[in-house]
């Protein structure tokens, strides 16, 4: 079996689908699956091939005409020899575009893989609902890395065959050394001192709930016992509200780093905070809480798939301002071994349940068309 996979988000790029994409392409060839890769660039960049160990990595470039792009990318297509048995879309607009019209020109079924933002924006634009709403219709399988996207397809579109695949994480090459912990003192050492450090990792855009935290924080009259660590892109409305002359809050603020430079900040937060509005499956949640880190977050997408409340996670309904301050006072009350069993309680359910190698075989048997109840069984126990 050979796939051919079209997205617009693999390495070298930054961000969660981005990371995802690499580690589940991974896992496929790690499991004996050919997989060639083309990612669509935008920037201008010649089209390049890496050899992988089954399967390799094209870059293909769309420019300022993505139309000429990619109808120049099935003339390079259809000269290949290549027979491939499935297509995969794996987000974004153009990939999703280009993967419908390539498995129709080569007869072959198309996978689509649904993370968070690709559904969650294009759902609600009358420009691209239509899209998608052909996409999925047509085919063979929607993956989904949540299971509230699996039921809002599902029931928009029941004709479609869709599943539920949760990320995975593997715990043996993110797991933190002794550099990673003098690091992690060093930067605590910047912070100011008897206060709970509270994390935000990531790309913090308006879904991601980071104004609602600050907002909530200040109301909540905690302010002065907690230290905001936050780390990577800040939406303006938060830049807006920590710059604000009346703000109380305390922050640290570092701008994007790769992903294993994250690590020692990581182990710098008492708590990471994921209090996002909707969501699919943050690679932050698995990050932080593998690396024994507890967590606050909205009972919402892959967060409510996985956490406990009070077993292993601090959980508010979603822009619920009530919850959300009265998780905010249990966390400023908890002694510091009542926190460190909640984040090990954490990392030890990720570590037996969400691991790369469940990951990749929920992904091969999906590939491979395995009974869907043998891929239920695998991604949802």
């Amino acid at each position: 079996m050979t796939i051919l996979w079209i997205t617009e988000n693999y390495y070298p790029n930054q961000g969660g689908m981005a990371q995802s994409c690499d580690r589940i392409v991974s896992g496929l060839r790690a499991n004996n699956i050919a997989v060639d890769v083309i990612h669509l660039v935008k920037k201008s960049r010649r089209r390049t091939k890496g050899n992988s160990v089954i399967g390799h990595d094209y870059s293909w470039e769309l420019s300022d005409q993505p139309s000429h792009g990619l109808n120049m990318l099935w003339n390079w297509l259809e000269q290949q020899t290549t027979q491939y048995s499935k297509v995969v879309a794996f987000g974004s607009h153009y990939a999703l575009i280009a993967a419908r019209n390539y498995s129709s020109w080569l007869d072959i079924p198309l996978v689509t893989m649904v993370r968070g933002n690709d559904f969650d924006t294009a759902i609600f634009d009358s420009r691209r609902r239509p899209l998608i709403a052909d996409v999925y219709t047509n085919s063979q399988q929607v993956i989904c890395v949540s299971q509230d996207k699996v039921r809002k397809i599902a029931r928009l579109f029941p004709e479609v065959n869709v599943n539920w695949i949760a990320n995975g994480i593997d715990l043996s090459l993110w797991r933190p050394m002794k550099s990673y912990n003098n690091r992690r003192d060093q930067i605590k050492s910047q912070f100011p001192a008897n206060r709970r450090v509270l994390g935000m990792i990531g790309d913090l855009k308006a879904k991601k709930g980071g104004k609602f935290l600050l907002e909530n924080l200040e109301i909540s009259g905690l302010s002065e016992q907690f230290h905001l660590l936050l780390v990577g892109n800040l939406d303006d409305a938060i830049t807006e509200h920590l710059n604000h002359s009346d703000s109380k809050i305390s922050y640290t603020h570092v701008p994007f780093l790769e992903r294993h430079q994250l690590i020692p900040y990581y182990l710098s937060c008492d708590c990471l905070a994921i209090p996002s509005f909707y969501d699919g499956m943050p690679n932050v949640l698995l990050e932080g809480g593998g690396l024994g880190r507890p967590i606050l977050a909205a009972n919402t997408g892959g967060m409510k798939d996985i956490l406990s409340h009070g077993q292993d996670a601090l959980l508010f309904e979603p822009g619920d301002p009530h919850q959300l301050r009265q998780c905010l006072y249990q966390l400023a009350q908890m002694s510091h071994e009542a926190l460190e069993q909640l984040g090990s309680n954490c990392q030890t359910m990720i570590s037996e349940q969400y691991t790369v190698e469940r990951e990749s075989r929920s992904y091969q048997l999906a590939l491979a068309e395995q009974a869907n109840l043998e891929l239920e069984l695998v991604a949802g126990q």
